[in-house]
Formats: structure tokens, sequence, C-alpha cells
């Protein structure tokens, strides 16, 4: 299938307007909110946990009534509630915080990590899609920074810490083959967040990287050790018996009629947002969860071309972890943007090639900007991050090139 000019325009001032929306939302909640509440937001945990750190007893950060009454005393009364979601270890990231004031050490942690992302994207690209940037970094291709901006501005509305465990995630799948021993000390820091790298085990272990195993595995005993030695080990012991089961009531329990959960991509907390709780909204989880794993390994197990491999490997992990926010995809937005530039330079091929291919490049482009689409199609229409992520993987599995493109009739290989 030809592209059809007007059709792409359309889409793209799609992707555009939801990028505007992010940035209309900014502007109208500091006219509304102020520059303090409106900044207040996540990062407040992790300067607020760096302060309690050397001026308190670092293990009440573990039992959230305390916890939140040191953070009101620290900011103010009117400040929204909050709480530590994190293991022991992420509070020697947030450590050098203490030595800056809140904006000042904000400041220098949003871009000091969007420096990280930046980078981390560079590399990935280059090592693993070289043809999509010919050599060059991919932020001068303006498609690709047009994407990008989803998960960039996501990330600065709500301060969070996606460009530290994006760039961590993406430097570990760029040095994935190279530098094997680097690759798992990245994989391992990323335990500071381990919902997100849930699948990659599964993947280390398939491409018998021992190496990386190691090194995963000996970064993330250090981590443990380290934090251990500063905090204690009461720290873990509080982490996994208050603080895991609390998040465990935020995703199942809490939230009705909260902002938050339209912010995750899950299916369960999709199903949450219409109304369905308990045991019928987890069965609808794994009626996703199964065809997309069945979807993602074998499409991982066939294709040759590493970037459709940890292309699948993410939209997998977002479908399967109940408890992924927007703010946590934007190694999703890279991957899927590299290769939806791919797919779209074959999508000017005519005939049932081109028809896969632009299928392709448009579902990835979308799944790309999901961090700031997801939110809004979610709160008008319906939860479309699960279908979304589950169509994404099909259309990157070889059933997908089976019905487009018989096998007898191309040599094309669906999977790459």
């Amino acid at each position: 299938m030809a592209l059809n000019r007007v059709s792409l325009a359309v889409y793209f001032t799609a992707l555009a307007f939801f990028i505007g929306l992010e940035i209309s939302a900014l502007i109208l909640e500091y006219r509304h909110l102020g520059i303090n509440p409106l900044f207040l937001r996540d990062f407040s945990n992790y300067w607020g946990g760096a302060h309690i750190l050397f001026e308190g007893d670092p293990l009440s950060v573990f039992d959230q009534n305390s916890y939140f009454s040191q953070l009101v005393a620290l900011y103010g009364e009117n400040y929204t509630w909050h709480n530590w979601s994190y293991p022991p270890s992420f509070l020697l990231f947030c450590a050098p915080l203490y030595f800056m004031g809140y904006h000042l050490a904000m400041a220098v942690f949003l871009f000091g990590t969007l420096g990280l992302f930046v980078f981390a994207a560079h590399r990935f690209v280059l090592e693993h899609a070289p043809d999509v940037a010919g050599g060059k970094s991919p932020w001068t291709i303006p498609v690709f920074t047009l994407l990008m901006l989803a998960a960039i501005l996501c990330n600065l509305r709500y301060t969070q810490n996606g460009f530290l465990t994006s760039g961590l995630l993406l430097l570990g799948f760029a040095y994935w083959s190279r530098k094997p021993v680097l690759a798992g000390i990245f994989l391992g820091l990323l335990t500071v967040k381990p919902q997100l790298g849930i699948l990659v085990p599964f993947l280390l272990l398939l491409d018998r990287n021992w190496l990386a195993i190691a090194s995963a595995s000996v970064t993330a005993l250090a981590l443990i050790a380290v934090s251990s030695a500063v905090l204690g080990v009461q720290a873990w012991l509080d982490y996994v018996e208050i603080t895991l089961p609390h998040q465990s009531r935020i995703m199942t329990v809490f939230g009705e009629d909260q902002p938050y959960l339209t912010m995750m991509l899950s299916p369960f907390s999709g199903m949450r947002t219409l109304g369905i709780n308990g045991s019928p909204a987890w069965i609808v989880h794994a009626l996703f969860v199964i065809p997309a794993l069945a979807l993602g390994f074998w499409t991982i197990v066939k294709s040759t071309d590493s970037l459709s491999r940890f292309a699948a490997l993410l939209i997998m992990s977002f479908v399967v972890s109940p408890y992924s926010f927007n703010y946590d995809a934007g190694v999703l937005s890279v991957a899927c943007a590299s290769l939806g530039l791919r797919y779209r330079a074959r999508a000017t091929q005519s005939g049932e090639i081109g028809i896969l291919a632009d299928l392709r490049f448009r579902t990835l482009y979308f799944l790309a900007v999901l961090p700031v689409a997801s939110g809004l199609i979610t709160e008008l229409l319906f939860p479309v991050s699960p279908p979304a992520l589950l169509f994404g993987l099909f259309l990157l599995s070889p059933l997908a090139g089976r019905l487009f493109v018989p096998a007898h009739r191309s040599g094309f290989s669906p999977a790459g």
C-alpha cells in the first residue's frame, strides 16, 4: 500500500496534538497552582528522603504514616499524599540531593538524568539501529526527536526518575553483546526499580549472556550490601514487610477516582479505571498477558534483529507488569520510535510488504507517544494502552508476517 500523504499528515497532526496537550497541561497547571505546588511532585520524595536519611531515622521512610508526616513538616500542611515505594538502595541514589536546595536539586536531578537518557538513546540506536540514523545521532532526526518529546515532557511534568531508569536499561541493551560486563552493571543498578526489568533475566538466559548475568548479579548484591551497611538490614526487612504490601494495596485497592490509575499502562490498571476490581480485573490482565508472552517470546526467538527483539521485550514487559507507569515508558518510546523509523522506510514499498510495514510504523509511532496519549484516551474513552501494546506485539511477531506476507511469496523476514 503506497503511503497516502493526507493520511500521514492527519496522523502526525494527531501525534503532535497529544504532545501539545502535555505542554498545555503544564502551562495551565502553573497558572492554576503556581510554581511551588506544581513542582512539589514525585521529586519531593527523593529530596525529602535524602533529608530524612541525614537528619532523621532512615527506617521511618518505610513507615508510610511516619514518612508522610515528616514530609508535611518539611513542605507544609498543604502537601499532598506521597509514599516511599523504592528499595533501600534508592536512598543512596538520593543522598547527594541533600546538599542542594529543593529547586536546584530538582533541576540538577531532572536535567542530569535527562542527559543520561539522551546519551543512552544515542548509544542504543547507534548499536542496534545504525541504518535508521545513518551513523549519526538519532536526535538529529526530526521525527525521532518529536516522538521523544512525549516521554520527556511526561517525565518533566511529574518530576519522576524515568530518565534515570530508562537510561540504565537502554545502556544495558546498548552494551548487551559488545561489553556484557558493563551492560550487567547498568542492569544491576536498575534493581532500584525492579519492575522495569521484569523480563530482562529471561532474555539474558536465552542469549546465554553469562558475563552480563554475573555482572548484574554482583552489582545488585553490592547495592544490597552497601545499603544494608549504611541503613541496616532492617531497612530491607521493612521494605519487604511494609512497603511492598502497601504498594500492592495502592495498585489493587486504593486509587478509585485518582488520576494515577490513568497514568498506568497495564491491563489490570486499565480495568480498574473502568470500575472493575479484584479477580475479574486479574482475569482480564491474564487474558492480555498470555498472548503477549506467546507473541513476544516467539518474536524474540525467531528474530535475528536485535532492535526487534528488544522492542518486543519492552512491549511485552509493559503488558506483563501490573505496576507500570507512563513516566517509566521512555525506554519503550526509544525502541518503538527507532523501529518505527525503520518500518516507515519500508512502507514506501508497494504490495503486501508495504501494508505490514505501514501498519507497523504507525502503531510503533503511537506506542512511542503512549506516555502522553494513554491518559487522555483512557479518561475520555477507554484504557487504550493494553490493546495498543498487544497489537504492537502482534505486528512484530512472525504471525503478522505470515498473514500479510506469505512465506512462499516473499523472502522478507517478518520478525526482522
